[in-house]
């Protein structure tokens, strides 16, 4: 029997116009797999803004609210700031949280908490799980990294030897309701193309897309998806008042299943994302937005799962969708998506956590 103490986990993950809305994502899919183990999730994030916080408790866990910083940092394309206060500060903040909530179990999935942070808090008596790909140091009992090209002895100096590693793949916490959608017969020569740039597209980016369709391709297009943010509907209306092909405007949906089900490419933001769309064979042209995105859609890239662009200039955009619209560059794309991952991964990571939890409830006993 689990004590009342260690039958609950928090997720220590923040969401922003900066850091994104994945890391929500991927942290509530684990939560909802750790249902079925009798594991209650508890959610603690700072106040940032233009977060996604409400999927949390949309979700129906609990999410306690970490004060706002006095300050943003100004160059947040850069990961190693978005923690936006001290670490220590921060590490206290949590622990606090932590104990009020009775909870001695901590997993982490943020890019700005490093290993000091998790030294600190474990040396204060807490288990720690971390979802990371940066290839960092971390003091952790269990650490998840999804990297695809990536084997459990690429972390033997990166961990301490107790630390339970999940590694590749098949570790890839996707959301378990897209079973419900099929995986649909691709048309690349008449496509629904789907332009999903993020949860924040501040670079304008579908706002390019649509024109570098509209001036290339228009007569050889089925309909166009766009999902974007509320800040970005306005103008994105102004531009498709011009079109030549049909278009259906998503604004901040709850859930891209039946989207995905429908579309045949993409034009998509790196992050979890790309990855759901590699759940569903969908060829795409990644847009790399962060620095700490670069490394997997590299990866994505060399096995031919995806093309990549940086660039992000008008003239450079249209010639990378001319280029990635070729029926035979599609093909190529699509033979290497098929079958690639699963959705299982959620649940995996959550037997795991389980495991440790079962452990130290056994060794308390």
């Amino acid at each position: 029997m689990k004590s009342n103490i260690m039958n609950k986990i928090a997720f220590r993950v923040d969401s922003s116009s900066f850091i994104g809305i994945g890391h929500i994502k991927r942290c509530i899919n684990i939560a909802i797999a750790l249902k079925e183990f009798g594991i209650e999730s508890i959610f603690i994030s700072r106040n940032l803004p233009k977060n996604n916080y409400n999927d949390i408790t949309d979700m129906g866990f609990k999410l306690c609210i970490l004060e706002s910083p006095k300050k943003i940092p100004n160059d947040t394309r850069n990961s190693s700031s978005w923690l936006c206060v001290d670490w220590i500060v921060d590490a206290n903040e949590t622990i606090n949280k932590l104990n009020e909530l009775g909870c001695r179990f901590v997993f982490v999935d943020h890019y700005a908490i490093a290993l000091e942070w998790e030294s600190y808090v474990k040396d204060n008596n807490f288990l720690i799980g971390v979802l990371d790909d940066l290839d960092r140091e971390h003091n952790a009992d269990i650490l998840v990294d999804y990297s695809f090209w990536k084997e459990t002895k690429d972390f033997e100096y990166l961990v301490n030897k107790r630390c339970v590693k999940l590694i590749g793949k098949t570790f890839m916490p996707l959301s378990n309701s897209f079973k419900g959608y099929s995986l649909k017969t691709k048309n690349f020569c008449y496509p629904t193309i789907l332009i999903s740039l993020g949860g924040f597209d501040f670079d304008g980016l579908a706002l390019k897309s649509i024109i570098a369709l509209n001036k290339l391709c228009s007569q050889n297009i089925k309909k166009v998806i766009i999902v974007t943010d509320i800040d970005s509907e306005i103008k994105l209306k102004e531009v498709l008042q011009g079109v030549s092909f049909k278009y259906d405007l998503h604004i901040s949906p709850n859930g891209l299943g039946s989207i995905y089900e429908e579309s045949d490419i993409c034009l998509g933001a790196s992050g979890v994302s790309s990855f759901e769309r590699v759940y569903f064979e969908i060829p795409q042209l990644i847009f790399v937005k962060a620095d700490n995105q670069i490394e997997t859609a590299k990866h994505l890239n060399q096995k031919n799962m995806a093309m990549v662009i940086k660039d992000f200039t008008q003239n450079n955009i249209s010639k990378y969708i001319d280029d990635f619209i070729k029926e035979e560059t599609l093909i190529k794309i699509s033979k290497n998506l098929l079958n690639f991952i699963d959705l299982d991964g959620a649940v995996k990571i959550a037997k795991e956590i389980n495991a440790i939890i079962e452990y130290k409830n056994v060794a308390k006993d």
